[in-house]
């Protein structure tokens, strides 16, 4: 055919199909026309990536259907998304992988220089395997879990449910030890019950779920695939994320007169729920605009205030104290911004805060840090001052008690509201006059032989590493209602019972 012909033709392809999109493995993207035909796509892979077109997996996360989770796409169900879609994922399979028995070999695991030699060497669950698979020469992988880095050996072929569990009984196994050794961070127990979410280049590659919380997942994790259909090659990185709980928040609705109202919660793709009362439909929501759209979740519960302070949910029927939820984390999310310099250390250190649920942290620089034993007299003031009455605060330290109660120290802090706000959008019709949200990011601080600390300040007969937090330990002795101007709290209105008012507690435990 002539080449004029041919880019007529290729032109009516892209102008009949949409334009554009993106192309990527996650290494290199590009931008191409939008392919009319299967076929088209997979040659436009292979010219721009490599390798053989029957190697070769397009995937889109782009759709509802696909829960934001990468799909293959058939070519039966190209002409059915192929205008919906925004990018490809090129991946390269291994036919051969698919009709064998995963096989790795465990590495010695080489330890990281910027990160704690605690995770130095992977314990060998697997075994070599003989296989007569082609092209299923061992690969080296490195997993940057929370507590150190690990490299492990691997096949193409490998099960990627399998490598995940190693990853995570490698940690379990040092977990145990630690416990065993009467190390107090592991106070709590041997057992890890927080599963393991595992990235490449920012894409969920899948999790690790213990039986404690396999019911969440709602996947089986022989449907992972192997290390050849994620496209993984020699020398990539994989990001290890504990799953983190956003724990009971709560939802508290209070009118001077009896006002129906919508209340819309929204979470970023970064978490999802995991308990929702009453119990209303758990549904999908693009949120975000432009290029920055991604999906995430929504619930909405229609309530009736009542003169005592009581809810009624009008899809349920059923009369409730406040709405309640739940959430895991999911995604690998944005780390927050390095704190602006502050000259007041004793005071928390003023932050452009984009709060990520799966990385948030707690410092030196942001917290206090208290000696347990004093915690809930300072957690009870901390929350006055921000405006919760006795049953909110009630509510809040019994239920965090248990686990604050697993350490000796601890340090925490509350999360600027406008920053929680991004993450957990909530919209209530008719608007209120105030919101008040209050959510603690708390975590257990190590103790071991050490340096005596003022006894003014956390358990004088700690002898521990505890002066790497100098600043947290002083501004523990700073009134606890700093925190309402650290949230941004609106204290008069939230107090004032002529308003429409909104009040939601909640928190969550760093586990990295």
């Amino acid at each position: 055919m002539p080449k004029d012909e041919t880019n007529k033709k290729n032109a009516r392809r892209v102008a009949s199909s949409g334009g554009l999109l993106v192309m990527t493995n996650g290494k290199k993207s590009i931008l191409v026309p939008r392919p009319v035909l299967y076929e088209d796509a997979l040659r436009a892979a292979t010219r721009h990536f490599g390798g053989q077109a029957s190697h070769i997996a397009l995937q889109t996360r782009d759709l509802d259907i696909c829960d934001a989770t990468f799909i293959d796409i058939s070519p039966e169900a190209w002409d059915l998304v192929k205008a919906d879609l925004k990018a490809l994922r090129v991946t390269v399979t291994n036919a051969a992988a698919v009709t064998h028995p995963p096989a790795a070999v465990v590495a010695p695991a080489t330890v990281s220089a910027a990160l704690p030699t605690t995770a130095s060497t992977a314990s060998s669950a697997l075994h070599t395997t003989e296989t007569s698979l082609i092209n299923d020469d061992p690969i080296t992988l490195t997993f940057a879990r929370f507590d150190g880095v690990i490299n492990l050996k691997v096949k193409p072929s490998a099960r990627l449910d399998t490598l995940f569990k190693e990853v995570h009984d490698d940690y379990q196994s040092r977990r145990s030890k630690r416990f065993r050794d009467g190390h107090p961070q592991s106070s709590g127990g041997e057992y890890c019950e927080h599963g393991f979410n595992f990235f490449h280049n920012g894409w969920k590659l899948g999790s690790h779920a213990t039986a404690a919380n396999s019911y969440y997942y709602g996947i089986s994790s022989s449907s992972l695939g192997t290390v050849a259909s994620a496209g993984l090659q020699d020398g990539d990185h994989i990001d290890v994320h504990m799953e983190q709980k956003g724990g009971k928040p709560v939802i508290y609705l209070y009118a001077p007169q009896q006002v129906e109202a919508t209340v819309r919660l929204s979470l970023t793709y970064e978490w999802g729920f995991s308990v929702v009362y009453p119990v209303v439909p758990v549904k999908k929501a693009r949120l975000g605009t432009g290029e920055a759209t991604k999906v995430g979740q929504a619930v909405e519960w229609r309530v009736q205030t009542q003169q005592d302070g009581t809810l009624r949910e009008l899809s349920t029927g059923l009369d409730v104290a406040y709405l309640y939820w739940e959430a895991r984390t999911e995604g690998a999310g944005i780390s927050s911004p390095p704190p602006s310099p502050s000259r007041d250390t004793t005071q928390p250190t003023p932050t452009t805060e984009v709060f990520s649920p799966a990385t948030s942290s707690v410092s030196d620089g942001d917290s206090v840090l208290l000696a347990v034993d004093g915690i809930t007299l300072y957690l009870d003031a901390a929350l006055a001052a921000m405006g919760l009455h006795t049953e909110a605060r009630t509510s809040f330290i019994t239920y965090w008690l248990p686990a604050l109660l697993k350490h000796k120290h601890v340090a925490l802090r509350f999360v600027n509201q406008a920053a929680y706000e991004r993450a957990a959008p909530l919209e209530v019709v008719p608007a209120p006059d105030v919101v008040t949200r209050v959510f603690m990011l708390f975590k257990g601080v190590d103790v071991s032989d050490g340096v005596d600390l003022d006894a003014s300040l956390v358990d004088p007969d700690a002898r521990s590493a505890l002066d790497a937090w100098p600043q947290a330990r002083a501004r523990a002795n700073e009134p606890p209602s700093m925190w309402k101007d650290v949230v941004g709290v609106q204290l008069e209105k939230t107090f004032d019972a002529s308003l429409f008012r909104v009040i939601e507690w909640g928190g969550m435990e760093v586990l990295h």
